[in-house]
């Protein structure tokens, strides 16, 4: 049987330093959408000023040209499976869905923390890894 996925190893389409490069944009736009997010839920602006960044948000939005990826092909910016996931939902520093979380190796696994912000306030989260 074979997988849907598009499966490799390692991002090795790319020099190292231009995989950081790709990496770093990655997880700065991930950490300013974050950012986004948080402020989006939290303000208590008029509605003529949301309607505007609203308008402002779907331009840039724009600007995010070029190739889109298949659902279910892997980020060339990743290492899969068991590497670096930048668009992980859940540790992924490029998803403005994942909580910044810290992920520290210890003797039986890992362990990760952070500090939920309004937008996931809400939300428990449960951690188990060996």
């Amino acid at each position: 049987m074979t997988s849907p996925l598009t499966h490799h190893t390692t991002p090795d389409n790319q020099a190292p330093d231009e995989l950081n490069r790709q990496r770093a944009a990655v997880a700065a736009l991930g950490h300013e959408l974050r950012a986004l997010v948080e402020t989006a839920v939290r303000t208590t602006a008029e509605p003529e000023t949301l309607h505007r960044v609203a308008d402002g948000v779907r331009s840039l939005a724009r600007q995010l040209t070029g190739r889109r990826r298949a659902h279910a092909e892997t980020p060339a910016v990743d290492e899969f499976p068991g590497g670096v996931r930048m668009y992980s939902p859940v540790t992924g520093p490029g998803s403005p869905l994942a909580p910044p979380v810290h992920v520290t190796p210890v003797e039986d696994g890992v362990a990760g923390t952070c500090t939920l912000g309004m937008p996931t306030k809400d939300h428990r989260a449960t951690a188990t890894a060996a």
